[in-house]
């Protein structure tokens, strides 16, 4: 277990460490420069704002059936907080879509932030150890607001600063990568669990390809795929929730 506990442990001291010699990452000028400047319906950027009702709808479904899932008794707060955090990520993320713009982008990551650290303590509870899970996931959601926070702030100073926002979402997908390689899940039917995560990593690969995508389509643009895909591998966790069990071995 400790061994285990070491690779975590120096991949995230590793990570940080290149963050710090990197030096401030600062917010790409023509990040709000989005493929699909589309309206429809009186909506500014229809596809890209109309597309996260799919984050609502499973929000909402989310909670809906939380009763029915297969979930440790002590972990279930968190799972409140995740799909609350996703109904809050529809409204920030669609509120920011309306009208791209740093103002607006604090409110979408802060909603994503809570929602990767949210996450992340759950895999942690899930795969390590609940108690783990509960002591880090109230730190993990101070880190996120702070860190959304240290770049808003950075940014109106003219200086722009990413690394703690990248500490949160890029840092926790790895660590979530390597406690699935190294760990054990207490349930079965984790190859659901697995497809959830590889649909978010191509939605994030899409994303950083919209204009791209765009271009080649001609009617849908890479960050509109990003949000369908996201949904889809959303919509998959929600199904392993709903059929996984707890397994023998």
């Amino acid at each position: 277990m400790y061994r285990k506990q070491s690779w975590i442990i120096g991949v995230t001291f590793l990570f940080i460490a290149g963050l710090i010699l990197y030096g401030p990452v600062g917010q790409d000028a023509a990040y709000h420069a989005f493929a699909d400047r589309r309206t429809l319906l009186g909506i500014t950027n229809f596809f890209d704002t109309f597309s996260n009702i799919f984050f609502a709808l499973l929000g909402g479904w989310g909670l809906v059936m939380l009763p029915r899932m297969s979930i440790e008794k002590e972990l279930r707060f968190l799972y409140r907080i995740f799909f609350s955090a996703l109904l809050l990520t529809a409204v920030a993320s669609a509120y920011y879509h309306l009208q791209p713009g740093n103002v607006r982008l604090f409110w979408d990551r802060l909603a994503l932030s809570i929602l990767f650290g949210t996450f992340f303590s759950i895999v942690v509870g899930e795969f390590i150890a609940i108690t783990w899970a509960k002591r880090i996931v109230w730190p993990m959601l101070l880190l996120a607001l702070f860190s959304v926070l240290y770049w808003i702030i950075t940014e109106q100073r003219g200086e722009g600063d990413l690394r703690l926002y990248i500490v949160v979402q890029f840092l926790a997908l790895l660590l979530i990568v390597i406690i699935f390689i190294l760990f054990r899940s207490r349930y079965s039917d984790v190859t659901l669990l697995y497809t959830f995560i590889l649909c978010y990593s191509i939605a994030k690969i899409v994303e950083s390809f919209d204009h791209q995508v765009f271009d080649l389509t001609g009617w849908i643009s890479g960050h509109t795929l990003k949000h369908l895909l996201a949904a889809l591998g959303l919509g998959v966790y929600i199904i392993y929730l709903l059929k996984r069990h707890r397994s023998e071995s």
